[in-house]
């Protein structure tokens, strides 16, 4: 209450009176207590001020504690973050680098604690996908040079298969056929056709060995295929790449005619002609004799010429010799053959040849007189079954084959339709021993007239 300009606090209590005059009021009066307000305050204040005091330096206490216990905290977690953290980092940074398959560099963490056996672990790790990686790189790379192995071993298997059937098909060429001429042509055309030539020629040395003679071409056109036909060359008096084949029975092979040292003038004539810049000649031989060469180039593929090629050409050129001796050998057994005939056909003594079964294989011009009988109608025929009628003699024969392995009778009496004539019979085998199944040969002396004469 301000009282007099002052503020005061006052207090009030009323006296309590409920008798005579002032029984009306039931109040006599009243106590007022008053006191000026700032003097009132002022211990409150005063301790106010120093609680207050208190607090903000409390305050400021707490807040300086806060600050360094976050500083602390911070300092604490920033080492901790070294010391855990940043190797976990790298661990993961190594993990993504693994991922990505950098296996190159190691994690360089050095310690020994959990993170550190992380680490160690983590580069074994590391170091096993590496040695993984390497193993399985290698095995790739031996897996693809195993394929590209294969895949060549495929191809020449393939070409292989190719010769041998061309091989097969000559073979059975041979074996139906003695025409030389078409089957050496067969195997030109195979050189060009399977082994992959483009021009195959064949020479042959004449039968006095003094030139060598083109026989057969394939695979030339026109002026080329004229001059390839007519060329021959001295075994004598020319030196050249096809003559020293001859002579030395060695294949010769050139890469590149340019480069090759030992080419002679006709060497370089000759190429002029045939403008074959590589080329290769195998010889052909028959009991270490070279009868021919043939052969081959690739000059319009341009594609090199393999060792596969050369092989190849050299098996054809077997064949081709093996024709070739087949031919002379038939030949010669034609004429030996014919010869042999000859001699029979022209005999006075008849001559019968039978198999080890007994059946006739050929009969001569004097026997098929003597027996009255034709050559056509008892060859392949049983001998028994032809002289049927000359049982006791058949019998006496055979008899004498299976003891002696030869049998010979004078003046045999034989009934050879209805008329007599005497013979001297003389049977032998044809090989050493009759076990070998070679038959034999009986020869037949007509006497009849002889048996007449001493008769008379």
């Amino acid at each position: 209450i301000n009282i007099g300009g002052t503020a005061k606090i006052m207090a009030y209590a009323p006296i309590i009176y409920s008798t005579g005059a002032y029984k009306k009021y039931g109040v006599f009066g009243g106590i007022t207590i008053g006191a000026e307000l700032n003097q009132f305050h002022r211990p409150a204040l005063s301790v106010f001020n120093r609680l207050l005091a208190t607090v903000k330096l409390l305050r400021t206490n707490i807040y300086i504690i806060i600050l360094v216990t976050i500083f602390i905290v911070a300092l604490i977690s920033w080492f901790i973050s070294l010391h855990f953290s940043v190797p976990i980092l790298e661990i993961t940074k190594g993990a993504k680098k693994l991922a990505e398959g950098r296996l190159d560099k190691p994690l360089e963490i050095n310690r020994e604690d959990e993170i550190g056996e992380l680490a160690s672990s983590f580069n074994y790790m590391s170091s096993e996908l590496r040695q993984s990686k390497a193993q399985i790189i290698k095995s790739f790379d031996e897996l693809k040079k195993s394929k590209s192995e294969i895949e060549i071993y495929t191809k020449d298997l393939e070409y292989q298969i190719k010769i041998f059937k061309t091989i097969l098909n000559i073979s059975n060429l041979i074996g139906r056929s003695f025409d030389v001429d078409k089957i050496l042509h067969v195997i030109l055309q195979k050189s060009v056709e399977v082994v992959g030539f483009d021009r195959a020629i064949l020479y042959l040395v004449d039968d006095n060995r003094e030139l060598l003679k083109c026989k057969d071409i394939f695979g030339f056109i026109n002026e080329e295929a004229d001059m390839a036909r007519k060329s021959e060359y001295s075994l004598e008096h020319i030196n050249c790449i096809e003559t020293n084949v001859v002579k030395s029975g060695k294949s010769i092979f050139i890469k590149n005619f340019n480069n090759y040292s030992n080419a002679t003038e006709w060497d370089i004539k000759i190429r002029k002609i045939s403008k074959s810049n590589s080329f290769v000649f195998v010889p052909l031989t028959i009991q270490e004799n070279v009868i021919g060469i043939l052969g081959a180039d690739k000059i319009r593929t341009k594609n090199e010429i393999s060792s596969i090629d050369i092989n190849s050409l050299q098996i054809l050129a077997n064949q081709a010799s093996r024709i070739i001796e087949n031919t002379r050998l038939y030949t010669a057994l034609i004429k030996e053959k014919d010869f042999v005939e000859d001699i029979l056909k022209y005999m006075s003594n008849g001559i019968i040849t039978t198999d080890a079964k007994g059946c006739i294989t050929s009969i001569n011009k004097a026997a098929e007189e003597i027996f009255e009988i034709k050559k056509e109608d008892v060859v392949d025929k049983e001998a028994k079954i032809v002289f049927k009628n000359e049982k006791n003699i058949l019998e006496e024969i055979e008899k004498a084959l299976t003891q002696k392995y030869y049998y010979r009778n004078f003046n045999i009496e034989l009934s050879v339709n209805g008329n007599i004539k005497y013979a001297n019979i003389n049977i032998s085998p044809i090989g050493k021993y009759v076990e070998a199944g070679t038959g034999f040969i009986t020869v037949i002396q007509d006497i009849t007239q002889n048996k007449i004469i001493d008769m008379h």
